[in-house]
C-alpha cells in the first residue's frame, strides 16, 4: 500500500526581524512509504504553486496566511494523498514613541515615532 506523507519544517528568514519580513521559507520532505520507481508525486503548496518532484526542497511564501499543503503519490496500482496545514503568522510590531510634552496648559504636544518599521 502506497502512503503519502508530507513533512514541513520552517526556515526562518535571515537578516533582522523587523515587522513585515517576507518571504518565509519552509522545507518540504517527502516521507512517503512503499514508493517504486514509477511513483508520480504531485505537491500543491497552497499558494498557487506546485511541484512534481519527489522532494521539492524549500518553498517561499510571499505573505502571511494559512496554507494547506497537499501531496499526492500515485503508482501503477494505487494512489494516496495527504495534507498538512502551514500557518504563517504576522510578527508583532514593535511600537515605540515619545513626546515633547514640556510646559503648562494649554499644551501643544508633538509625538515622534521611534518604531523600527
Amino acid at each position: 500500500m502506497l502512503e503519502a506523507n508530507p513533512f514541513a519544517s520552517n526556515q526562518l528568514p535571515t537578516g533582522d526581524d523587523n515587522f513585515g519580513f517576507t518571504p518565509v521559507q519552509f522545507r518540504f520532505i517527502n516521507s512517503s512509504t512503499q514508493i517504486s520507481s514509477n511513483t508520480i508525486f504531485a505537491w500543491n503548496f497552497g499558494d498557487g504553486n506546485s511541484s512534481q518532484v519527489q522532494n521539492p526542497g524549500s518553498h517561499s511564501y510571499a505573505t502571511w496566511g494559512n496554507y494547506i499543503i497537499q501531496l499526492k503519490a500515485s503508482s501503477q496500482n494505487c494512489s494516496d494523498s495527504n495534507e498538512i496545514p502551514v500557518i504563517i503568522e504576522a510578527p508583532n510590531p514593535d511600537a515605540d514613541f515619545g513626546d515633547s510634552a514640556v510646559g503648562c496648559e494649554p499644551l501643544q504636544v508633538t509625538f515622534n515615532r521611534f518604531s523600527s518599521s
